[in-house]
């Protein structure tokens, strides 16, 4: 563990994150996009083997001691929400199955086509796992588990794999109360983090790499302000309330 900051409600950690989970407890959702690499290559020349399950083997561990820790680290009414793609999905799944109650596929769909070989990608999957009994907003809305936002624009991401700020907010409004504690465990340049900052969240964000961990310093402090800028501002009297009040005032005299 290499620097901690802190920013209003919110702690990050430039770590490994499993240095910092095992210190986590109550957490009332972990929202995270962890590196989903498949398959792993044994042999230069495996083209003329073929694949094998055996290639997922590294992945699907990783995946179980993340999972493992991500159990105790969350509160009992916790989500835990894992991006993923087609191939990493059946090889996460097993490792949320076994540990919660309730496991399930959101996809986010980022309403256009993008990149792929004939039927091209047009979403990203999302393991969700819970238990019985997991908090959920009262709204009175149908929630589907199709999730419709438009992907960030290359040309604005400030990491390769930027999720839009909107998307976030749509998973901890559901899943969340204010003053809950969120934590991102690979934040990357920290959308997680300026959302749950947006909705008066607490948040712990973790990350590696120390380019994308400033940068999510900077837009997690900049959402704090933002935030401190509306909770504090001063409610405009309107004129004809000041009318009325002066009215009274002379009624008394």
């Amino acid at each position: 563990m290499t620097r901690i900051e802190h920013i209003g409600d919110a702690t990050l950690y430039l770590a490994d994150c499993r240095e910092v989970l095992p210190t986590l407890s109550e957490l009332a959702a972990i929202v995270c996009d962890p590196p989903f690499f498949t398959p792993a290559v044994h042999y230069q020349s495996r083209i003329s083997w073929g694949r094998s399950w055996s290639d997922l083997s590294v992945l699907g561990e990783y995946f179980f001691q993340f999972a493992a820790m991500a159990k105790r680290a969350l509160a009992e009414e916790g989500h835990l929400f894992v991006f993923c793609h087609d191939e990493s999905y059946p090889v996460f799944y097993p490792g949320a199955y076994r540990l919660w109650d309730f496991t399930s596929a959101l996809v986010w769909d980022k309403t256009r086509v993008g990149l792929g070989k004939i039927f091209r990608h047009q979403y990203e999957m999302i393991l969700w796992a819970s238990n019985a009994g997991a908090y959920a907003a009262s709204d009175g809305k149908l929630h589907s588990d199709i999730l419709r936002h438009p992907p960030t624009f290359s040309g604005d991401r400030d990491h390769p794999v930027q999720k839009p700020p909107a998307l976030m907010e749509e998973l901890l409004t559901v899943c969340t109360r204010p003053d809950d504690v969120v934590a991102d465990l690979f934040m990357g340049s920290g959308t997680t983090g300026e959302a749950a900052v947006r909705l008066g969240r607490s948040f712990v964000g973790v990350e590696q790499e120390p380019r994308y961990f400033d940068i999510a310093c900077r837009r997690i402090e900049q959402a704090q302000r933002q935030r401190d800028l509306f909770v504090h501002a001063p409610v405009p009297v309107h004129p004809v309330e000041t009318e009325i009040a002066d009215l009274f005032s002379v009624a008394a005299d």
